[in-house]
């Protein structure tokens, strides 16, 4: 499967923490193409980089809006594993639950690295 360069340089800036370029690059495919699995992607993205400024209540509420727009993509879509970000999210939205502001670096260190159940796609990535 071939797959639209926007949705790799997703993954590529994910892995280097540029979550602003993850959210700006596979915006420009969701404006072509809207629908809620980028959509998801972007939000995930977007609730890092506000952890990054210290703001878990955005990020409780991105994560939460993220996995309403994944789970009907489960267990895998367009090559990545669904289900496993979808493990992820719980765990950061039951970490984040009443979370307001302070140091979330943390979470950032630990977050989840994507899974691909194509092996094509994570070779391009």
């Amino acid at each position: 499967m071939e797959y639209h360069p926007k949705y790799l340089e997703y993954f590529v800036h994910y892995r280097n923490e540029d979550f602003m370029a993850c959210h700006e690059e596979l915006e420009k495919l969701w404006h072509e193409d809207k629908n809620n699995f980028y959509k998801g992607l972007i939000q995930i993205a977007t609730a890092f980089f506000k952890l990054e400024e210290g703001n878990g209540r955005g990020g409780y509420k991105l994560f939460s809006m993220a996995k309403k727009n994944l789970e009907p993509y489960e267990p895998e879509h367009l090559g990545l594993d669904v289900s496993a970000v979808l493990a992820s999210l719980n765990k950061y939205i039951v970490e984040l639950e009443g979370e307001e502001e302070g140091d979330f670096t943390y979470l950032i260190e630990q977050k989840h690295e994507y899974r691909f159940t194509d092996p094509k796609l994570a070779e391009q990535i």
